[in-house]
This record gives C-alpha cells, sequence and structure tokens, in this order.
C-alpha cells in the first residue's frame, strides 16, 4: 500500500437531477482519474448503475465506466470503515468509490420524489461528517431541489426549514457566518449574500 492523499468527496445531490451524469461523464473522459487523490461519490448505487446503463443506451457513454462501491444498505454509514478505506490503494481500474446511500422511493430523471429527499439530506450528513474527522480532504456538491427538501420537511440545525448547501455547512460546522467565494487563477471573487429571488433583489434595491 502506498501512501494516499486524503480523497475528494462528490455528493451527487438530486438521485433525479445531473449529478449522477456528470460523475459519470467524468469518468467516462478519465478526467477524475488525472487527479493526484481518490474520488469518492456519494449516490445510491443501483440508481447509479441504471443511470450509466440509460447514458450508455442513448449514446451518451460508450461504456459504463468501473468503480468501487462501499455497502451501507441499511443507511448506517460506517465511518471507521471508511477511514480504512481512505487508507487503502483504489483499483487501477476504478473511476471512483462510491458510498452507497440507498433511495426511499423509485428514480426517474427529470421527476422529483420527496420520498428521496432525506436520502439528500443525508448525503451532506455523510460529507460534513467525513469532513470534519479528516477522512476526505475536501467536499464538491452537486445540484439538489431545495423545494423537495423543504416539501419533505427537512431542516437545519436550528429548527428552520432548509434553504441551502451553505446554511447547512455552516450551522453543522458551528459557525457564526461565512462567505460564498467563487475562485480561480486569475481572480477570487466573494458574494455579498446567498442567493435569492431577483423579485426580493428589485424590492430591495427600490427601497435602497
Amino acid at each position: 500500500m502506498t501512501e494516499q492523499k486524503r480523497p475528494l468527496l462528490i455528493t451527487t445531490g438530486e438521485p433525479a437531477g445531473i449529478g449522477m451524469d456528470v460523475v459519470l461523464n467524468l469518468a467516462a473522459e478519465g478526467k477524475l482519474q488525472d487527479f493526484d487523490r481518490p474520488i469518492w461519490v456519494t449516490a445510491d448505487a443501483s440508481t447509479m448503475q441504471v443511470r450509466a446503463e440509460e447514458l450508455v443506451s442513448a449514446g451518451v457513454l460508450t461504456e459504463v465506466p468501473i468503480w468501487q462501491t462501499i455497502d451501507n444498505e441499511a443507511g448506517d454509514f460506517d465511518m471507521d470503515a471508511a477511514e480504512q478505506i481512505a487508507q487503502q490503494d483504489i483499483d487501477a481500474d476504478s473511476a471512483f468509490i462510491l458510498l452507497n446511500v440507498p433511495c426511499a422511493g423509485p428514480v426517474t430523471g427529470g421527476q422529483i420524489n420527496i420520498a428521496n429527499s432525506a436520502m439528500v439530506a443525508q448525503q451532506l450528513d455523510i460529507a460534513h461528517q467525513l469532513a470534519v474527522n479528516g477522512t476526505v480532504a475536501a467536499i464538491v456538491t452537486g445540484p439538489l431541489q431545495k423545494s423537495a427538501l423543504i416539501d419533505a420537511g427537512i431542516k437545519l440545525l436550528d429548527g428552520t426549514m432548509f434553504s441551502g448547501h451553505t446554511e447547512f455547512f455552516m450551522q453543522q460546522s458551528g459557525c457564526e457566518k461565512v462567505v460564498m467565494m467563487l475562485a480561480n487563477q486569475a481572480m477570487k471573487v466573494a458574494l455579498v449574500t446567498t442567493p435569492f429571488a431577483i423579485k426580493r433583489h428589485t424590492c430591495c434595491h427600490h427601497r435602497g
């Protein structure tokens, strides 16, 4: 076994959305394998397999990418097991390691099923725990449907309804204030607020 850098964790978010598609396309293009560290992905294992086969049938992918799976059928993720796996060499043929987070209901692309909202929230819980205990180096979040989590009654730690990744990780980490920043080699741009409706912005602008 060689010394491993800590993994990068990608949450695929809403199972009916494009999160899994993005991961599968990157894997098929060899881009995940180009990273200098292992890539971990949270998703429902059976849904990921079905989606990969659908993309092959549609001609989007030429073949189903290869990945390894950490089982989690009971929905009770084993953090100790994950930490041990992080120290092991990933199979050379595997593009990523899949952390299985089971869906509660059926998944159809483009059709939100709020029965799966708890699974979306669990992905964030797992990501936070793995980051806080140092198992993973960073988190990349795939898109989710906020309204689906709200309709399912998913709340933040302070008891308010779910409002986004930023607020979730802020409260889970015990931070009072966070800054959302977009960065590349040329510039770093910090946002004054988290996103809100244009109608609200227009109202605030006129009042100012």
